[in-house]
């Protein structure tokens, strides 16, 4: 049924775990006592669910082909060129972003983040009359935003790769928590003013945001 199928034990494992890895094929990480044939029977009693997770890991390796030479902006294909000669960090214009060194790839993302963010951050707030006390961006794989309870928001710089509605959704997720710094019903109630789809936002970011870290 599965052609790839690697079988790791340890002593530290302690319950069966399996893993869609790079091809599609599958990594199973068992405890030391658990013998080979129930490891496979394992996946053919998760035979569906595993199909469909290595249709999911193999469309993302497909798309991250095509995206080769080019990363995505608020959401578009766009080109990405290194030029050593280049006498600053980048320059971003239509035709796409050229680094002087890839390396700062990170410096275009933290000043698109300020510029784009931003301003979006003081109005949301501004219109839930939710002051906050510092905002900060980060290059964080973790969480697309957070709220402390100190009043601090942090956004992770990676975030101006999705499209201008899943940054807003993002910003006005983080907003809300100034007020609500929980997941309750009244906090979506929030959402929902400013965000009524934000549903597909959450989507779009389960589905796409492995894309906003390819470079």
């Amino acid at each position: 049924m599965f052609e790839k199928i690697e079988i790791k034990r340890d002593k530290n494992i302690k319950r069966l775990k399996i893993e869609v890895k790079e091809g599609g094929s599958l990594l199973i990480s068992a405890p030391m006592f658990l013998s080979e044939s129930k490891c496979i029977e394992f996946v053919g009693q998760n035979a569906k669910k595993l199909s469909k997770m290595i249709e999911r890991q193999l469309s993302f390796e497909q798309k991250r082909e095509e995206l080769s030479g080019h990363f995505l902006y608020v959401g578009k294909k766009t080109k990405i060129d290194v030029d050593t000669a280049l006498k600053r960090k980048y320059i971003f214009s239509q035709t796409g972003l050229t680094l002087s060194d890839s390396r700062h790839f990170s410096a275009f993302l933290l000043d698109e983040a300020k510029r784009i963010i931003t301003p979006k951050l003081h109005d949301v707030a501004s219109f839930y009359g939710a002051p906050f006390e510092n905002v900060s961006f980060r290059d964080t794989k973790s969480r697309w935003g957070s709220c402390s309870a100190k009043r601090n928001l942090n956004f992770s710089t990676r975030l101006i790769g999705a499209p201008k509605s899943v940054i807003e959704y993002v910003v006005i997720h983080e907003v809300c928590h100034l007020k609500e710094l929980n997941h309750s019903k009244r906090f979506w109630e929030q959402v929902k003013i400013l965000a009524p789809h934000y549903r597909e936002s959450e989507r779009w970011l389960k589905e796409n945001g492995r894309f906003l870290f390819i470079h």
